[in-house]
C-alpha cells in the first residue's frame, strides 16, 4: 500500500493544475495517478479528425503558464496535447505521476478520515 497525504486522479488540465499548485505551495506529499501512459486527458485521448478547441487557444492555457506561440486561433488536439506535455516537463510533473494506474474502487474510512483507493497496480491510502 502506498500512503500519501494527497492523491490526485488524472492528468488532464485539472490534475496537472493541482499538481503544479501543490508544488508551488511547497508540498511534496502527493501522488498523481493516471490510467494512460502520458499526460493530457481529453487532449491525449480524443484524436478524431478535426479535433480542436472550441474557444480561442489562449484560453486553453494555464493562466500562470501562458503559451504565446499558438499556431492558430483555435488550436488542434495535437498542439494542445503538446502544450500539456511541455508544461508537465517544465514543472517536473512526470516524477510524481504513476502511469498505467487505473482506479478500480475507492472507500472512505470515516474513523481514520482517509481514502483507500484501489487501482490496477497498487492500493493507495490518502487523506
Amino acid at each position: 500500500m502506498i500512503s500519501t497525504d494527497i492523491l490526485v486522479i488524472g492528468t488532464g488540465f485539472s490534475g496537472m493544475g493541482m499538481a503544479m499548485k501543490l508544488r508551488e505551495a511547497g508540498r511534496d506529499d502527493f501522488v498523481v495517478i493516471e490510467k494512460a501512459d502520458d499526460v493530457g486527458g481529453t487532449w491525449r485521448d480524443n484524436t478524431y479528425p478535426g479535433a480542436e478547441c472550441d474557444i480561442q487557444s489562449h484560453m486553453y492555457s494555464f493562466s500562470y503558464e501562458l503559451n504565446p506561440g499558438w499556431s492558430r486561433e483555435y488550436s488542434g488536439q495535437q498542439e494542445i496535447w503538446q502544450y500539456m506535455r511541455g508544461v508537465a516537463t517544465k514543472h517536473d510533473l512526470y516524477d510524481v505521476i504513476h502511469f498505467g494506474t487505473e482506479v478500480t474502487g475507492a472507500e472512505w474510512d470515516e474513523e481514520r478520515l482517509r481514502w483507500t483507493v484501489s487501482t490496477s497496480k497498487e492500493t493507495y491510502d490518502a487523506r
